[in-house]
Protein backbone atom coordinates (compact mmCIF):
# COMPACT_ATOMS: atom_id res chain seq x y z
CA UNK A 1 0.00 0.00 0.00
CA UNK A 2 1.50 3.58 -1.01
CA UNK A 3 1.54 6.14 1.40
CA UNK A 4 2.37 9.84 0.59
CA UNK A 5 3.41 12.25 3.14
CA UNK A 6 4.34 15.89 2.32
CA UNK A 7 5.71 18.06 4.85
CA UNK A 8 5.75 22.38 4.11
CA UNK A 9 8.19 24.77 6.09
CA UNK A 10 5.13 27.66 5.84
CA UNK A 11 7.28 29.85 8.78
CA UNK A 12 10.60 29.29 6.50
CA UNK A 13 12.62 28.47 9.60
CA UNK A 14 14.18 25.42 7.59
CA UNK A 15 16.43 25.68 4.50
CA UNK A 16 14.06 23.83 2.51
CA UNK A 17 10.42 24.74 1.21
CA UNK A 18 8.66 21.07 1.24
CA UNK A 19 9.48 17.63 1.37
CA UNK A 20 7.23 15.18 -0.40
CA UNK A 21 8.29 11.35 0.95
CA UNK A 22 6.61 8.00 -1.15
CA UNK A 23 6.01 4.95 1.08
CA UNK A 24 5.10 1.49 0.62
CA UNK A 25 3.49 -0.88 2.41
CA UNK A 26 5.51 1.31 4.86
CA UNK A 27 9.09 1.35 3.55
CA UNK A 28 10.47 4.31 2.65
CA UNK A 29 10.87 4.13 -1.13
CA UNK A 30 11.67 8.25 -3.02
CA UNK A 31 11.75 10.97 -1.26
CA UNK A 32 11.90 14.89 -3.17
CA UNK A 33 13.13 17.68 -1.05
CA UNK A 34 12.70 21.45 -2.53
CA UNK A 35 15.19 23.92 -1.41
CA UNK A 36 15.11 27.42 -1.09
CA UNK A 37 18.12 28.56 -2.84
CA UNK A 38 15.90 26.45 -5.86
CA UNK A 39 17.74 23.11 -5.98
CA UNK A 40 16.14 20.06 -6.00
CA UNK A 41 16.64 16.53 -4.12
CA UNK A 42 15.31 13.23 -5.34
CA UNK A 43 16.19 10.11 -3.56
CA UNK A 44 15.66 6.49 -3.87
CA UNK A 45 15.20 3.74 -2.15
CA UNK A 46 15.09 0.15 -2.25
CA UNK A 47 14.45 -2.04 1.28
CA UNK A 48 14.62 1.21 2.63
CA UNK A 49 18.39 1.90 1.83
CA UNK A 50 18.94 4.76 -0.10
CA UNK A 51 20.25 3.53 -3.74
CA UNK A 52 20.32 6.77 -5.60
CA UNK A 53 20.06 10.20 -5.22
CA UNK A 54 19.57 12.98 -8.21
CA UNK A 55 20.34 16.63 -7.20
CA UNK A 56 19.71 19.65 -10.02
CA UNK A 57 19.71 23.21 -9.96
CA UNK A 58 17.16 25.65 -11.03
CA UNK A 59 18.47 27.13 -14.51
CA UNK A 60 16.32 30.76 -13.34
CA UNK A 61 19.42 33.14 -12.99
CA UNK A 62 22.07 30.81 -13.54
CA UNK A 63 21.32 29.09 -10.75
CA UNK A 64 22.79 28.89 -7.17
CA UNK A 65 25.22 26.16 -7.70
CA UNK A 66 28.43 26.02 -10.53
CA UNK A 67 26.39 23.04 -11.16
CA UNK A 68 23.62 21.75 -13.40
CA UNK A 69 22.98 18.15 -11.81
CA UNK A 70 24.29 15.76 -9.88
CA UNK A 71 23.65 12.00 -9.39
CA UNK A 72 24.80 9.78 -6.87
CA UNK A 73 24.77 5.97 -6.28
CA UNK A 74 25.35 4.15 -3.64
CA UNK A 75 25.92 0.55 -2.50
CA UNK A 76 24.03 -2.17 -0.66
CA UNK A 77 25.72 -1.13 2.62
CA UNK A 78 24.28 2.54 2.33
CA UNK A 79 27.71 3.78 1.34
CA UNK A 80 28.41 6.16 -1.53
CA UNK A 81 29.60 4.31 -4.75
CA UNK A 82 29.62 6.80 -7.72
CA UNK A 83 28.63 10.38 -8.44
CA UNK A 84 28.33 12.22 -11.48
CA UNK A 85 28.68 16.01 -11.61
CA UNK A 86 28.05 18.12 -14.72
CA UNK A 87 28.64 21.79 -14.21
CA UNK A 88 27.55 24.56 -15.11
CA UNK A 89 30.32 25.43 -17.97
CA UNK A 90 30.20 21.85 -19.29
CA UNK A 91 32.25 20.30 -17.25
CA UNK A 92 32.05 16.45 -16.62
CA UNK A 93 33.02 14.53 -13.21
CA UNK A 94 32.56 11.25 -12.29
CA UNK A 95 34.28 9.75 -8.77
CA UNK A 96 33.86 6.41 -8.07
CA UNK A 97 33.94 4.71 -4.40
CA UNK A 98 35.02 1.92 -2.43
CA UNK A 99 33.53 1.81 1.03
CA UNK A 100 32.54 4.97 0.77
CA UNK A 101 36.42 6.22 0.27
CA UNK A 102 37.04 7.87 -3.20
CA UNK A 103 38.72 5.65 -5.90
CA UNK A 104 38.92 7.06 -9.18
CA UNK A 105 38.10 10.49 -10.60
CA UNK A 106 37.15 10.93 -14.37
CA UNK A 107 36.69 14.51 -15.27
CA UNK A 108 35.88 15.79 -18.82
CA UNK A 109 35.91 19.03 -20.60
CA UNK A 110 32.44 19.64 -22.30
CA UNK A 111 31.98 15.87 -23.78
CA UNK A 112 28.95 16.73 -25.74
CA UNK A 113 30.00 20.01 -27.54
CA UNK A 114 30.28 18.42 -30.80
CA UNK A 115 33.09 21.10 -31.90
CA UNK A 116 35.38 20.20 -28.92
CA UNK A 117 35.16 23.42 -27.69
CA UNK A 118 36.08 23.52 -23.89
CA UNK A 119 36.93 25.79 -20.62
CA UNK A 120 39.89 24.33 -19.64
CA UNK A 121 43.37 23.65 -21.08
CA UNK A 122 42.81 20.17 -20.73
CA UNK A 123 40.59 17.57 -22.58
CA UNK A 124 40.62 14.82 -19.63
CA UNK A 125 41.69 13.99 -16.06
CA UNK A 126 41.92 10.92 -14.38
CA UNK A 127 42.96 10.45 -10.76
CA UNK A 128 43.51 7.33 -8.65
CA UNK A 129 43.51 7.35 -5.05
CA UNK A 130 44.62 5.04 -2.43
CA UNK A 131 42.61 3.34 0.37
CA UNK A 132 42.47 5.64 1.94
CA UNK A 133 41.84 8.35 -0.02
CA UNK A 134 44.92 10.24 -0.80
CA UNK A 135 45.65 10.89 -4.21
CA UNK A 136 47.88 7.66 -6.06
CA UNK A 137 47.97 8.80 -9.65
CA UNK A 138 46.90 11.38 -12.42
CA UNK A 139 46.87 11.42 -16.22
CA UNK A 140 46.02 14.40 -17.71
CA UNK A 141 45.54 15.20 -21.81
CA UNK A 142 45.55 18.93 -23.15
CA UNK A 143 44.24 20.68 -25.90
CA UNK A 144 47.25 20.68 -27.52
CA UNK A 145 47.97 16.99 -27.44
CA UNK A 146 50.38 17.26 -24.30
CA UNK A 147 50.18 13.75 -22.12
CA UNK A 148 51.27 14.16 -18.63
CA UNK A 149 51.09 10.86 -15.71
CA UNK A 150 51.92 11.95 -12.13
CA UNK A 151 52.41 9.37 -9.37
CA UNK A 152 52.18 10.18 -5.44
CA UNK A 153 53.16 8.49 -2.11
CA UNK A 154 50.99 9.59 0.48
CA UNK A 155 49.66 11.67 -1.35
CA UNK A 156 52.93 13.51 -2.45
CA UNK A 157 53.86 13.72 -5.75
CA UNK A 158 57.08 11.64 -6.37
CA UNK A 159 57.29 11.26 -10.39
CA UNK A 160 55.57 13.47 -13.51
CA UNK A 161 56.37 12.17 -17.12
CA UNK A 162 55.00 14.42 -19.89
CA UNK A 163 55.14 13.62 -23.32
CA UNK A 164 54.25 16.13 -26.21
CA UNK A 165 51.67 14.56 -28.80
CA UNK A 166 52.77 10.76 -27.99
CA UNK A 167 49.54 9.88 -30.68
CA UNK A 168 50.92 12.02 -33.61
CA UNK A 169 52.69 9.48 -35.99
CA UNK A 170 53.66 12.27 -38.05
CA UNK A 171 56.12 13.57 -34.33
CA UNK A 172 54.99 16.66 -34.76
CA UNK A 173 54.27 18.72 -31.27
CA UNK A 174 53.11 21.79 -29.38
CA UNK A 175 57.02 21.62 -27.94
CA UNK A 176 60.13 21.66 -27.89
CA UNK A 177 60.65 19.04 -26.87
CA UNK A 178 59.24 14.67 -27.09
CA UNK A 179 59.36 13.96 -23.24
CA UNK A 180 59.81 15.55 -19.74
CA UNK A 181 60.44 13.18 -16.87
CA UNK A 182 61.02 14.76 -13.37
CA UNK A 183 61.67 13.27 -10.08
CA UNK A 184 60.50 14.45 -6.13
CA UNK A 185 61.68 13.37 -3.09
CA UNK A 186 59.74 12.57 -0.25
CA UNK A 187 58.60 16.08 0.88
CA UNK A 188 57.57 16.57 -2.45
CA UNK A 189 60.43 18.86 -3.64
CA UNK A 190 62.01 18.72 -6.87
CA UNK A 191 65.06 16.29 -6.93
CA UNK A 192 65.97 15.58 -10.69
CA UNK A 193 64.55 16.12 -14.02
CA UNK A 194 65.54 14.62 -17.54
CA UNK A 195 64.50 16.61 -20.61
CA UNK A 196 64.68 15.09 -24.41
CA UNK A 197 63.94 17.72 -26.80
CA UNK A 198 62.81 17.25 -30.41
CA UNK A 199 66.66 18.48 -31.95
CA UNK A 200 67.96 15.29 -29.99
CA UNK A 201 69.65 17.50 -27.31
CA UNK A 202 69.53 15.24 -23.75
CA UNK A 203 69.06 17.75 -20.22
CA UNK A 204 69.40 16.71 -16.82
CA UNK A 205 69.05 18.72 -14.11
CA UNK A 206 69.72 17.91 -10.56
CA UNK A 207 67.97 19.39 -7.11
CA UNK A 208 68.82 19.37 -3.75
CA UNK A 209 66.22 20.78 -1.12
CA UNK A 210 64.27 22.16 -3.88
CA UNK A 211 67.36 24.12 -5.20
CA UNK A 212 69.25 23.39 -9.08
CA UNK A 213 72.60 22.32 -8.77
CA UNK A 214 73.88 20.78 -11.66
CA UNK A 215 72.83 20.66 -15.52
CA UNK A 216 74.14 18.62 -17.79
CA UNK A 217 73.20 18.46 -21.61
CA UNK A 218 74.35 16.61 -24.42
CA UNK A 219 74.11 17.72 -28.34
CA UNK A 220 72.54 14.92 -29.87
CA UNK A 221 72.87 11.97 -28.09
CA UNK A 222 70.73 9.65 -30.26
CA UNK A 223 72.46 11.36 -33.37
CA UNK A 224 75.71 9.26 -33.44
CA UNK A 225 76.96 12.59 -31.04
CA UNK A 226 77.15 15.00 -34.49
CA UNK A 227 74.51 17.37 -33.30
CA UNK A 228 72.73 20.64 -34.19
CA UNK A 229 75.03 22.87 -32.03
CA UNK A 230 78.79 23.71 -32.19
CA UNK A 231 79.31 21.99 -28.59
CA UNK A 232 78.74 18.40 -27.79
CA UNK A 233 77.84 18.71 -23.97
CA UNK A 234 77.85 21.32 -21.73
CA UNK A 235 78.24 21.24 -17.50
CA UNK A 236 76.77 23.43 -15.49
CA UNK A 237 76.82 23.85 -11.10
CA UNK A 238 75.21 26.16 -9.10
CA UNK A 239 75.40 27.71 -5.50
CA UNK A 240 73.51 27.34 -2.81
CA UNK A 241 71.32 30.18 -4.35
CA UNK A 242 70.91 28.46 -7.48
CA UNK A 243 73.31 31.35 -9.41
CA UNK A 244 74.96 29.82 -11.88
CA UNK A 245 79.06 28.95 -10.28
CA UNK A 246 80.86 26.99 -12.79
CA UNK A 247 80.24 25.54 -16.72
CA UNK A 248 82.21 23.69 -19.21
CA UNK A 249 81.62 22.78 -22.35
CA UNK A 250 83.20 20.71 -24.90
CA UNK A 251 83.06 21.75 -28.43
CA UNK A 252 82.54 19.75 -31.72
CA UNK A 253 85.72 21.12 -32.57
CA UNK A 254 87.49 20.08 -29.85
CA UNK A 255 87.87 22.90 -27.54
CA UNK A 256 87.10 23.06 -23.74
CA UNK A 257 85.99 25.62 -22.06
CA UNK A 258 85.65 26.80 -18.52
CA UNK A 259 83.55 29.71 -16.83
CA UNK A 260 83.12 30.81 -13.24
CA UNK A 261 80.90 33.14 -11.90
CA UNK A 262 80.30 34.89 -8.61
CA UNK A 263 76.37 35.59 -8.07
CA UNK A 264 75.71 34.56 -11.72
CA UNK A 265 78.10 36.92 -13.48
CA UNK A 266 80.63 35.64 -14.92
CA UNK A 267 84.32 36.40 -13.39
CA UNK A 268 87.03 34.11 -15.41
CA UNK A 269 86.79 32.03 -18.50
CA UNK A 270 89.80 29.25 -19.80
CA UNK A 271 89.54 27.89 -23.20
CA UNK A 272 91.98 25.46 -24.75
CA UNK A 273 92.25 23.98 -27.99
CA UNK A 274 92.97 20.31 -26.82
CA UNK A 275 93.64 18.88 -30.51
CA UNK A 276 97.53 19.98 -28.92
CA UNK A 277 98.79 16.72 -30.59
CA UNK A 278 97.85 17.18 -34.00
CA UNK A 279 98.80 20.87 -33.78
CA UNK A 280 94.91 21.82 -32.94
CA UNK A 281 92.18 23.44 -34.56
CA UNK A 282 93.61 26.57 -33.96
CA UNK A 283 96.56 28.82 -33.97
CA UNK A 284 96.49 29.15 -30.08
CA UNK A 285 96.99 26.89 -26.78
CA UNK A 286 94.86 28.68 -24.28
CA UNK A 287 92.64 32.17 -24.11
CA UNK A 288 92.06 33.31 -20.45
CA UNK A 289 89.54 35.62 -19.78
CA UNK A 290 89.07 38.06 -16.55
CA UNK A 291 85.93 39.89 -16.77
CA UNK A 292 84.38 42.93 -14.39
CA UNK A 293 81.95 43.73 -12.34
CA UNK A 294 79.85 44.17 -15.44
CA UNK A 295 80.47 40.81 -16.99
CA UNK A 296 82.49 42.45 -19.70
CA UNK A 297 85.39 41.41 -20.63
CA UNK A 298 88.85 43.38 -18.37
CA UNK A 299 91.56 41.33 -19.34
CA UNK A 300 92.01 38.42 -22.44
CA UNK A 301 95.80 36.54 -22.46
CA UNK A 302 96.29 34.15 -25.42
CA UNK A 303 99.51 31.48 -25.86
CA UNK A 304 99.97 30.66 -29.45
CA UNK A 305 101.13 27.38 -31.33
CA UNK A 306 104.45 29.17 -31.86
CA UNK A 307 105.04 30.31 -28.10
CA UNK A 308 103.89 33.65 -28.54
CA UNK A 309 101.48 35.23 -25.94
CA UNK A 310 99.61 38.55 -25.53
CA UNK A 311 97.87 40.02 -22.80
CA UNK A 312 94.71 42.67 -24.36
CA UNK A 313 93.38 44.91 -21.47
CA UNK A 314 89.93 46.54 -21.41
CA UNK A 315 88.42 48.71 -19.33
CA UNK A 316 84.25 49.16 -19.65
CA UNK A 317 84.28 47.15 -22.93
CA UNK A 318 87.02 48.96 -24.76
CA UNK A 319 90.81 47.81 -25.34
CA UNK A 320 93.38 50.24 -23.83
CA UNK A 321 96.82 48.11 -23.82
CA UNK A 322 97.93 45.36 -25.40
CA UNK A 323 101.08 43.73 -24.55
CA UNK A 324 103.11 40.88 -26.77
CA UNK A 325 105.47 38.52 -26.35
CA UNK A 326 107.75 37.00 -29.27
CA UNK A 327 108.15 33.28 -27.80
CA UNK A 328 109.52 32.09 -30.71
CA UNK A 329 111.87 34.67 -31.98
CA UNK A 330 110.23 35.73 -35.12
CA UNK A 331 110.09 39.63 -34.58
CA UNK A 332 112.80 41.95 -34.36
CA UNK A 333 111.76 42.32 -30.66
CA UNK A 334 110.86 40.17 -27.33
CA UNK A 335 107.99 42.75 -25.67
CA UNK A 336 106.04 44.91 -26.81
CA UNK A 337 103.23 47.44 -25.28
CA UNK A 338 99.91 49.14 -27.70
CA UNK A 339 98.43 51.81 -26.34
CA UNK A 340 94.83 52.93 -27.25
CA UNK A 341 92.77 56.26 -27.34
CA UNK A 342 89.44 56.06 -26.55
CA UNK A 343 88.45 56.06 -30.37
CA UNK A 344 90.36 53.02 -30.98
CA UNK A 345 93.14 54.40 -32.61
CA UNK A 346 97.21 53.98 -31.40
CA UNK A 347 98.27 56.66 -28.78
CA UNK A 348 101.71 54.66 -28.18
CA UNK A 349 103.91 51.65 -28.90
CA UNK A 350 107.19 50.43 -26.53
CA UNK A 351 109.26 47.75 -27.92
CA UNK A 352 111.45 45.61 -25.65
CA UNK A 353 114.10 43.88 -27.74
CA UNK A 354 115.69 41.31 -24.40
CA UNK A 355 114.44 40.28 -21.47
CA UNK A 356 116.77 43.06 -20.09
CA UNK A 357 114.92 45.67 -20.80
CA UNK A 358 111.16 43.92 -20.34
CA UNK A 359 109.06 46.07 -17.06
CA UNK A 360 109.25 44.20 -13.63
CA UNK A 361 105.50 44.18 -14.71
CA UNK A 362 105.73 43.17 -18.01
CA UNK A 363 102.64 39.86 -17.90
CA UNK A 364 105.70 37.58 -19.33
CA UNK A 365 108.65 37.71 -17.43
CA UNK A 366 111.52 34.87 -19.06
CA UNK A 367 114.01 35.54 -16.19
CA UNK A 368 112.08 33.56 -13.86
CA UNK A 369 112.93 29.97 -13.82
CA UNK A 370 109.98 27.67 -14.98
CA UNK A 371 110.36 25.73 -11.88
CA UNK A 372 109.58 28.96 -10.11
CA UNK A 373 106.18 29.35 -11.24
CA UNK A 374 105.11 26.23 -8.93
Amino acid sequence: MEDIQVRLDDQNRYSWDNIRSVFQDGILTNRFISYDNGTTAQSFYMDGKRVEMIQTDSQLNGGAKSWDTIKSYYGPDGALAARVTIYDNGLFKEETFENGVRSKTIQMDNPQDPNGAGVKSWDVIETYYDQEGQIEARITQYDNGIFKEESFEAGVRTYVRQMDNPQDLEGNGAKNWDTIETYYDASGQIEARLINYDDGRVRQDSFENGVRTATEIQDGAYEGGEGNYAWTAMNMYYDENGALAHKFTVYDDGRVRQDDYIDGVRHTSIIEDKYIFNGGNYNWDTQHFVYDDSGSVAERQVTYDDGDEMLQTYVDGNLIQKSEYDGDNSEAWLGRVTTYNDDGSVASTETYNDTFELPEDFFINPMIPFEALG
